[in-house]
């Protein structure tokens, strides 16, 4: 490496300073030419020749040395100046020479070293290309493993699908050995008897949705499967039979036997999508045997009921303000009877039956009679009405739900049920209420259907609203002919 002479060092830092000198010399020269020119009109392309002489003159006159500006202040000769200029070069081009003779082994190291840098520079571009190579295809490679796990996964989906579907297809339609003990076996109360009919139902029901779809293992499982169904279908049969004739016996509340036969509902279920034959069957026989039961309590009752009324009743020829007129007695008798119309014409107490008697317990015959307790006509007629509501929303709300109909289907089915019962009562309602000469009985009475209308309607009751009708057309009819 050359180094430089401390002379030759000094003398271009003089010549910095010479150059700046320069354009001080520069400007000074421009300012004096325009002041001139302004000052004396010249014109304009003689001040421009004017300016580049003088621009000459300065560029001759700025040197780049103090030597040569002290030489012009001094009066030097030019041409001494530039001899000792060119000596003063040479002696430093034979320094700079000198300077790199003796540096040459460093040199020569130097250029070993930069050649040795860039061979290993050259190798380690190489190593990068190779790098951004590999990386290129490890990047392909990559792209190619996601691209394959996206259709493994896809595989195993469809795969997990299949498997799902085809354990709930073998599910379905395989018949466990412990189905077929359970039907066979158990008695049809029992809960394990319940629950297994349940899952037969589901795999009937599969099954024939799989023979529309033409499935070949059907085949194999039909004949086990249909001959579970009618074995169930007979025991259901037997078991629904029995409660039903269970009603039948004397003093037993048939309440007690419908709650046994709500809980098992399923079976009627069961044979109503299996076979509408013996389930119609069964409806039937409940029918019969239930109509027959509430028309024998109804009769009875009302029967029972209506010979407590009380015998001091009004009768046709009772009038407000009449005076009280001597009842007939019979031939032996020797004591006249004096009617007292205060009980016939009274109201009383009487409306309680409108309000807090409205809901009471029922008039109870033998407990009465035993009681000797007698009655107005209005109280038997609550007792009566209030029995047949009662009755009647139970019916109607375990007919729905054992029997599974609504609307006009329950109307229907709960009319087969409670007409001879109905058509009974109101036979023997009418009867009384022909006799009954007691206004204030007759519209209690009305007032009675209406308050039980209301009370059916409240219950969602809408099956009795002809009884209610005709019964309150009678008693308004004798109302006011009364």
């Amino acid at each position: 490496m050359s180094v430089l002479h401390p002379s030759t060092s000094a003398e271009l830092k003089s010549t910095d300073r010479d150059i700046s000198d320069e354009n001080d010399v520069y400007a000074e020269v421009d300012d004096e030419i325009v002041r001139e020119a302004l000052e004396s009109g010249m014109d304009l392309r003689e001040y421009s020749s004017k300016l580049e002489e003088q621009l000459k003159s300065a560029h001759r006159l700025a040197v780049d040395d103090e030597i040569v500006r002290e030489a012009l202040e001094s009066g030097m000769d030019l041409r001494e100046y530039s001899s000792k200029l060119e000596e003063q070069l040479k002696s430093a081009h034979r320094l700079a020479v000198h300077d790199c003779i003796e540096q040459a082994d460093k040199l020569a190291d130097l250029h070993i070293e930069l050649t040795a840098c860039d061979d290993a520079f050259a190798r380690l571009e190489e190593m990068l290309v190779g790098f951004q190579s590999e990386l290129g295809t490890i990047s392909s490679d990559m792209k190619r493993l996601q691209q394959q796990s996206v259709e493994i996964n896809q595989q195993l989906n469809n795969r997990q699908k299949v498997r799902g579907e085809l354990s709930q297809f073998v599910d379905d339609m395989v018949v466990p050995q412990t189905m077929i003990e359970v039907i066979l076996d158990r008695e049809v109360g029992e809960r394990e008897f319940l629950e297994q009919l349940h899952e037969l139902q589901h795999k009937l029901q599969f099954l024939k949705a799989q023979e529309f779809k033409e499935a070949k293992a059907v085949a194999d499982v039909q004949d086990v499967i249909e001959n579970l169904k009618y074995k169930a279908m007979a025991k259901v049969r037997e078991w629904l039979l029995l409660k039903i004739s269970s009603f039948k016996k004397p003093l037993t509340n048939y309440q007690i036997p419908q709650g046994a036969l709500l809980k098992n509902r399923f079976f009627y279920e069961f044979l109503l999508a299996n076979d509408r034959q013996v389930a119609r069957e069964v409806r039937d026989e409940y029918v019969d045997t239930i109509s027959k039961i509430f028309f024998s309590y109804f009769k009875t009752y009302a029967s029972r009921l209506f010979r407590l009324q009380l015998s001091d009743a009004a009768t046709k020829d009772d009038l407000l303000g009449a005076e009280d007129t001597v009842k007939a007695t019979g031939f032996f008798s020797s004591k006249p009877q004096v009617r007292n119309r205060a009980t016939v014409f009274s109201l009383g107490t009487r409306e309680s039956l409108l309000s807090f008697d409205l809901l009471s317990p029922l008039i109870v015959p033998h407990a009465a009679q035993q009681a000797n307790e007698r009655f107005q006509f209005e109280s038997l007629f609550r007792s009566v009405q209030y029995a047949l509501v009662d009755h009647s929303s139970h019916e109607f709300l375990f007919i729905s739900d054992f029997f599974m109909v609504s609307g006009q289907a329950a109307i229907e089915l709960f009319s087969q049920i409670m007409m001879r019962s109905i058509t009974c009562l109101l036979k023997s309602c009418e009867e009384r209420i022909l006799a009954n000469y007691d206004a204030i009985s007759l519209y209690l009475c009305i007032c009675l259907c209406a308050k039980y209308s209301e009370l059916m309607v409240e219950r969602g009751i809408p099956a009795m609203d002809g009884g209610c009708k005709k019964i309150t057309t009678m008693l308004g009819n004798k109302f006011v002919r009364k």
